[in-house]
């Protein structure tokens, strides 16, 4: 039976320095030969079996060829991805996950004090109120957004995302966390208007009434436990996803701490539900990153 690679797809993408931060969120719908990536529908693509490409030359935004496998009832793909008409990458950089959040949003309903974050300054930005199934940023209520996460073992996380193609004011992916401490609601995530996605965190939110600590974070997501090498038989292209993600901590998310400010106090930074100090939480980023890099070295499928 062919794999149904239809689904909304959270996703890690690998930056040229090895970072990693929120990808851009990819819906495909396999029935309609139809792919969204932020809420932008893709010209022209192309679906063979299980892997799907597609050019910025046809008008689009991006470019990107990805090669999708199933695991445990989970679908994923590994692939390559490049924003504006630059070239692909020649080793895979963007991961997704396409899986059913381990919470309802109602795990989120709250209003959030929201901030814009750059340079490490964060200026009150408004509210983000979630009442589900209703979103509310700054008095306007979203529409058509996404609602997805990710479970690996214990650990799981949860990304809402709305785009300007579906008639909301701003592009926006956050993911939700709790501050371990004192038990408040947050979130982090990015934001922007029109053009590129940020590569940094620039947008978070808090219902405590100041905002979270600002740190200098960098996200490291990697994909759920893959533990089988899958071959892809209708492109023959192996996929080389045997690598054992569940070393890295088998969690989904993980912080890494690069510059904190100098009164932090040594508890678990923003978005880590691990980690009780900034070198803990270092490390199982480093770790998340060295098994992204070694999916990173999987064939590519052809362009």
């Amino acid at each position: 039976m062919s794999l149904d690679i239809s689904g909304t797809y959270t996703t890690s993408w690998q930056q040229p320095d090895g970072t990693f931060v929120v990808g851009p969120v990819i819906v495909v719908n396999a029935a309609t030969i139809a792919i969204t990536v932020d809420g932008y529908s893709i010209a022209k693509p192309v679906f063979a079996g299980s892997v799907i490409t597609w050019q910025s030359s046809a008008g689009n935004q991006s470019s990107g060829a990805l090669s999708f496998y199933e695991n445990n009832g989970t679908n994923g793909f590994v692939g390559s991805y490049v924003e504006g008409g630059g070239e692909l990458p020649q080793k895979n950089n963007l991961f997704g996950t396409s899986s059913q959040p381990a919470q309802d949003l109602s795990a989120w309903n709250a209003t959030y004090n929201t901030f814009d974050l750059q340079n490490g300054k964060s200026t009150k930005e408004g509210t983000l109120s979630v009442t589900s199934p209703t979103v509310v940023h700054n008095g306007t209520t979203i529409h058509d957004y996404d609602y997805t996460g990710i479970t690996s073992g214990s650990t799981s996380i949860e990304q809402l995302a709305w785009f300007v193609p579906d008639g909301n004011a701003e592009n926006v992916v956050i993911q939700f966390s709790k501050d371990q401490r004192s038990g408040d609601l947050t979130f982090y995530g990015v934001k922007w208007t029109d053009g590129e996605q940020p590569n940094d965190v620039n947008f978070t939110g808090t219902t405590a009434s100041t905002p979270p600590s600002n740190l200098n974070i960098a996200i490291a997501l990697a994909a759920i436990s893959v533990t089988n090498q899958q071959q892809n038989t209708t492109t023959e292209v192996e996929v080389d996803v045997s690598v054992d993600v569940s070393v890295a901590v088998d969690v989904a998310v993980a912080v890494a701490v690069l510059a904190p400010e100098d009164d932090f106090d040594g508890q678990p930074s923003l978005g880590s539900d691990l980690a009780g100090s900034i070198g803990n939480d270092k490390a199982a980023a480093e770790q998340l990153a060295e098994t992204a890099e070694r999916l990173s070295t999987a064939p590519r499928p052809d362009r």
